[in-house]
């Protein structure tokens, strides 16, 4: 397939109206979502809905066109009451609920919280690509960079999206779908051997439910009944289903003269984009390889980020944090809005309240365009609510403002005081001194946080033994 031929193709699916599945992706979120959008205004104030269409059968049908420009809608800045956040709809939290399987996407734990990547304060964004479930704990490590970086929490976002798509794909299609289940089970498998985050092991398992469903499916077995038995027996091992199910696909598009697609290599994605070759089914016929053009698709450095993949400490919005764009559209490419101005909240210092600034991501600059969605008001400052302006805690700096004493106003309901809450200091039983000195574990206050008991080790403070 020629590069002029995938375009004339992509512009003919673009003008068909397409089913929920293909829909959801198109845009990456799921046909409950979708469907969710076309009934609700997401935004609070606004009426904008999610435009659809409904087919002889009922069935809903979306223009590929305003799927793509309501999820741009939903990315820019989310109107909020003066002070406050933002809220996220109930159908945005169901959302990422359900692709994190209702529980914290690095431990598992049923408690948590819709943690946002690129941070609120900065981007107002509550479009479903900028959220994950965390529990409590591992949401403060994110926030505060702690254990959890940024790349940790996109790349497991990017591998449940994947995850997610090739099951959608599978619902609209049939043997292109299963194979790209299958290719898709491969990467979360080769993913999970290198970093294992248990949200990774559910998608795995969530694949492997498609893939099981799909190949006991009474089309597959008449289209082909050969690889839908051999799926069946390879899924049936429970030492081993997932690499059995790998290998059977190889086997199949080796005997059906079918290749990885040669320039997303089988993924169906393409610089994070659905791959313009394969149309997201991960294969090509191989006699029609050598009429590939992939002259269109040589990658150059992203002239935005210069091959870094970020842009003011995040994702490149050119390339999408790849670092390298198509060489037939960087012409195409306008870098007017990325023009830099001092950041208005750190005057260009990169700080704010002691901490990386919140607006400009410590960069010191910000996009011009950004300059209109800063309302100062967001950064109005209260009296820290642990240190009560003191800028100190139990004699150290205080946790909480970084000893500035003054947090900002909008970050009051977020403040979580419990881990501070006062117990009578084990060492000292309450005096603030031990052998006539201060006390060196609660140091000289006589309690300590209910948080530091719980690495408190009881043989580290006992007395050296006066004979020894």
């Amino acid at each position: 397939m020629s590069a002029k031929n995938a375009e004339a193709k992509a512009h003919q699916d673009h003008s068909v109206p397409v089913n929920k599945y293909k829909a959801a992706a198109l845009v990456r979120m799921s046909p409950q979502l979708l469907e969710w959008l076309t009934k609700y205004a997401a935004k609070s104030g606004h009426s904008r809905k999610l435009e659809c269409a409904k087919g002889p059968d009922g069935e809903l049908l979306f223009d590929a066109e305003a799927l793509k420009s309501f999820s741009a809608y939903l990315a820019e800045p989310w109107p909020a009451e003066q002070g406050k956040r933002p809220n996220v709809p109930s159908g945005i939290e169901q959302e990422i609920q359900e692709e994190a399987s209702f529980g914290c996407v690095i431990c598992r734990r049923p408690k948590g919280e819709f943690a946002h990547i690129d941070p609120v304060h900065n981007s107002k964004n509550n479009h479903p690509h900028n959220l994950i479930y965390l529990c409590p704990n591992h949401h403060d490590e994110f926030d505060n960079q702690k254990l959890i970086s940024k790349s940790d929490i996109e790349r497991t976002k990017r591998q449940v999206l994947d995850a997610r798509t090739a099951i959608w794909r599978a619902h609209a299609g049939l043997l292109d779908e299963i194979l790209a289940l299958i290719k898709q089970l491969q990467s979360v498998n080769v993913a999970t051997q290198k970093e294992h985050f248990p949200a990774l092991d559910a998608i795995k398992d969530e694949l492997l439910k498609h893939i099981k469903a799909h190949a006991l499916a009474p089309a597959l077995k008449k289209t082909a009944p050969g690889f839908a038995k051999k799926l069946e027996v390879a899924l049936g091992d429970n030492a081993a289903p997932v690499e059995k199910v790998i290998d059977e696909r190889a086997k199949f598009l080796e005997e059906t003269g079918l290749v990885e697609c040669p320039l997303c290599d089988g993924s169906g994605s393409h610089n994070n984009w659905e791959c313009p070759v394969c149309r997201g089914e991960g294969t090509v016929a191989e006699n029609l390889v050598g009429e590939i053009d992939l002259e269109p698709y040589r990658q150059e450095e992203c002239p935005l980020c210069s091959g870094s993949g970020s842009h003011n400490n995040w994702e490149c919005p050119v390339c999408r944090g790849v670092g390298t764009v198509d060489s037939h559209s960087i012409n195409e490419i306008d870098l007017s809005g990325y023009k830099q101005a001092e950041c208005p909240l750190c005057e260009g210092s990169g700080n704010h309240n002691n901490w990386e600034c919140a607006f400009c991501r410590g960069a010191g600059s910000v996009d011009e365009g950004k300059l209109e969605h800063f309302d100062p008001s967001d950064y109005e400052q209260a009296t820290c609510l642990l240190c009560k302006g003191r800028g100190t805690h139990n004699n150290w700096e205080c946790p909480i403002c970084r000893g500035v004493g003054k947090v900002d106003a909008v970050a009051l309901t977020d403040i979580d005081l419990s881990p501070y809450q006062q117990k009578k200091c084990p060492v000292c039983k309450g005096s603030g001194s031990r052998n006539e000195w201060e006390c060196g574990f609660c140091r000289g206050v006589g309690t300590v946080d209910v948080a530091a008991l719980e690495n408190f080790e009881p043989s580290a403070w006992e007395d050296e033994d006066p004979d020894s």
